[in-house]
C-alpha cells in the first residue's frame, strides 16, 4: 500500500477553471432546442516545493438522468526528478489525447477525436512517468483502466504510451509536431487496443492538424459469442486568426464504427468562428453538419 500525504499552503495556490454554455438549434429535433450549461471545471493547483506540484480538479457534467453532477476529475502530484524526468501519482489525466486537443484548439466546442468517439479514458487512477530523449518526449502510464468514474473491478491494469516530437502547445505557440499513442487494455475478458498517429503545424496565424486512430476490441472466445470490432476514426482541422479577436475554423471527422461491416461510416463537419471580445470570454457561432441533420449552435466559454 502506498500512502501519499499532501500538505500545502493556499497562499501559493492557483485557482481557476472554465464553464461551457450554449444555445443549440437541432433542426430535425426542435423539441431539444434551447440553452444549456454543458460543463464546468474548477481547478486548484500549487507548487508544494521546487520538485513537487499538486493539482485537483472538480468536473460538473450531465449524469445519466440529465442532472448536473459534480465529481472528482483529477487529484495528483507531479514529482520532478533531478535528471528532468517526472513521476505522476494519483488520479491523473491520461497521455492519449492532450496534445491532439491543443492541435485542434477548441475543446469547448468539441472534444478531441479519441475522446469524442470513446476510444480512451481522459483520466484514471495510477502512476505515470515522463522522460525526454532529445527532442522526443515520452510518457508511459500504468492505470486501472476503468476511468475516473469507477474503481478497479478485475485487478488488471492497462498500459498507456505516448511519443511526441515537436511543440506540444500549438494553440499558443508556433511550430510543428507529430506523435504516436498506444493503449493496451486487457480488462474483464476484453482486450481493447488503440493505435493513434497525429501531427500539427502552426505559423503565421494558421494552425493545421491531422489524426488517424485505430481502435480494436477483441473478445475472449470462451467468455462470449460476440465478434471482434475494429473502429477507425480520422480527422483533419484548420484554424486561421483573421484578427486579434476573431478566429475561423473547420474540422472534418470520419468515424468508421466497424471496419469489417458494410455499414457506412459517420461523417461530421464542424465549421464556425470564435470571438474573444474580452479576457475570459469566448463566443462561437458554429454549425454541425452530420449525415442526417445540421445543428446550429452558439457556444460560449467563460474562463476564470
Amino acid at each position: 500500500t502506498i500512502v501519499i500525504l499532501f500538505s500545502f499552503s493556499f497562499m501559493q495556490a492557483n485557482l481557476g477553471g472554465y464553464a461551457i454554455f450554449d444555445y443549440s438549434n437541432y433542426g430535425n429535433a426542435p423539441s431539444h432546442d434551447g440553452f444549456d450549461l454543458k460543463r464546468a471545471y474548477f481547478n486548484y493547483s500549487t507548487d508544494i516545493s521546487e520538485q513537487t506540484f499538486f493539482k485537483i480538479r472538480l468536473d460538473v457534467g450531465r449524469h445519466a438522468d440529465d442532472r448536473l453532477t459534480a465529481y472528482l476529475k483529477n487529484a495528483y502530484i507531479d514529482w520532478k526528478c533531478d535528471n528532468g524526468d517526472k513521476l505522476s501519482m494519483g488520479l491523473i489525466g491520461t497521455n492519449s489525447y492532450g496534445v491532439q486537443e491543443k492541435n485542434w484548439g477548441y475543446r469547448f466546442i468539441e472534444k478531441s477525436v479519441v475522446d469524442k468517439y470513446g476510444m480512451t479514458n481522459t483520466a484514471d487512477f495510477g502512476i505515470g512517468y515522463s522522460r525526454n530523449f532529445g527532442k522526443i518526449k515520452s510518457s508511459v502510464q500504468l492505470l486501472n483502466g476503468e476511468g475516473f468514474k469507477s474503481n478497479d473491478k478485475d485487478g488488471n491494469q492497462v498500459l498507456y504510451l505516448s511519443l511526441l516530437y515537436g511543440e506540444s502547445k500549438l494553440d499558443k505557440n508556433e511550430g510543428m509536431n507529430f506523435g504516436l499513442i498506444i493503449n493496451h487494455s486487457p480488462l474483464n475478458g476484453v482486450d481493447k487496443n488503440l493505435l493513434g498517429l497525429f501531427g500539427g503545424y502552426s505559423s503565421n496565424d494558421l494552425r493545421l492538424g491531422l489524426e488517424f486512430n485505430l481502435f480494436e476490441t477483441n473478445f475472449a472466445e470462451e467468455e462470449t459469442s460476440e465478434t471482434d470490432i475494429t473502429e477507425k476514426a480520422t480527422a483533419i482541422y484548420a484554424n486561421y486568426d483573421i484578427s486579434d479577436s476573431w478566429d475561423i475554423f473547420i474540422r472534418h471527422d470520419i468515424n468508421d464504427i466497424d471496419v469489417d461491416d458494410d455499414v457506412d461510416s459517420e461523417d461530421l463537419t464542424i465549421l464556425g468562428g470564435v470571438w474573444n471580445p474580452t479576457k475570459g470570454l469566448y463566443i462561437s457561432p458554429n454549425i454541425y453538419q452530420g449525415d442526417d441533420e445540421n445543428t446550429y449552435r452558439l457556444t460560449c466559454m467563460f474562463k476564470y
